[in-house]
């Protein structure tokens, strides 16, 4: 007697066939690569990508970025820090790090290297202009306490926050009098 799946197990043996066909020219088709695909250290310009290799487009952004190179190590030897450089080159300030890895050049960092005169000089004027304000502000609070207003009366009184009122009488000395009492 014949097994009922031996037909089954026939017609599947076309089926196995092409698999093994299939499988075989897959195979045959991977190439193992020997050697490891090397990076470079850093990752290159995405403009590059898009360009084959000595093709005019290339060759314009290595001359720009050559002059770019030139302009940043004379920024650099003049003492201009990285901001200076982003007026100059109207440039984006990782372009300009960049660049300047690649040329080997050292951005100064032009906050330590100059010195911060004008910035003190800005915070003294302005201490000053508001001590004189403060002077003028106790002439006209001094009758004001003696009456014995409120800081927030004087406040409104002067046109003076109450912080300025507070700090104006602690500063001048100005001694409040008596609590007026309010009228019902």
């Amino acid at each position: 007697m014949i097994s009922n799946e031996l037909s089954t197990i026939q017609f599947k043996d076309g089926q196995r066939a092409e698999i093994a066909l299939a499988m075989a020219s897959f195979q045959g088709e991977i190439t193992v690569i020997e050697t490891p695909v090397v990076r470079p250290e850093m990752a290159g310009d995405w403009r590059r990508t898009l360009n084959l290799p000595g093709s005019a487009n290339v060759s314009a952004l290595d001359r720009q970025e050559a002059a770019m190179i030139i302009t940043i190590r004379e920024l650099a030897d003049k003492g201009i820090g990285i901001s200076g450089m982003q007026k100059e080159l109207k440039a984006d300030p990782r372009r300009i790090r960049m660049l300047a890895r690649r040329g080997r050049i050292t951005i100064p960092d032009a906050r330590a290297t100059q010195p911060r005169t004008i910035g003190s000089k800005a915070r003294e004027a302005c201490l000053l202009m508001r001590e004189a304000k403060r002077a003028k502000l106790s002439i006209l609070l001094t009758p004001l306490a003696a009456k014995g207003l409120t800081i927030q009366a004087m406040s409104d009184e002067t046109g003076a926050s109450k912080r300025t009122v507070l700090v104006t009488l602690r500063e001048h000395n100005i001694v409040r009098g008596p609590k007026t009492k309010l009228e019902a």
